[in-house]
């Protein structure tokens, strides 16, 4: 459950990871999702109940959980590719080295593979 203070929290996932802001634009201009925003938009996507302790989200709804980071858990963003259908690539010469993670409803281009899945993931739940 969200409240004012935690929407002002700093763009990280957890303390010392100062994660990069995504711009989208949409309709009305452009607006900015944090790592923060990012990951609970894949935990939504894979219907996991996530409780926000601190600085980032554990999966489950009492005070013990396991951390849920798929920017930073490879297995986590594999789980993501294998729901819904992710394809992924890389291309060098265009994309300049970048991952580039989509599917027919979304993608995602990071230099980091599991922030591009996520990225296409948390556009699949914006497009909702």
């Amino acid at each position: 459950q969200e409240t004012g203070t935690e929407r002002e929290r700093p763009n990280r996932v957890f303390a010392g990871d100062f994660g990069t802001v995504l711009f989208r634009r949409a309709a009305c201009g452009l607006f900015t999702v944090t790592d923060l925003e990012i990951t609970k938009a894949c935990a939504e996507a894979m219907e996991l109940p996530v409780t926000l302790r601190g600085d980032a989200w554990y999966e489950g709804i009492t005070t013990i959980g396991r951390l849920y980071n798929p920017l930073h858990d490879d297995a986590q963003a594999m789980a993501l590719v294998k729901r819904f259908s992710i394809a992924v690539y890389t291309d060098v010469e265009n994309l300049r080295g970048k991952w580039r993670a989509g599917n027919r409803l979304a993608v995602g281009i990071h230099g980091n593979l599991n922030h591009a899945i996520c990225e296409c993931v948390a556009e699949m739940q914006a497009a909702k």
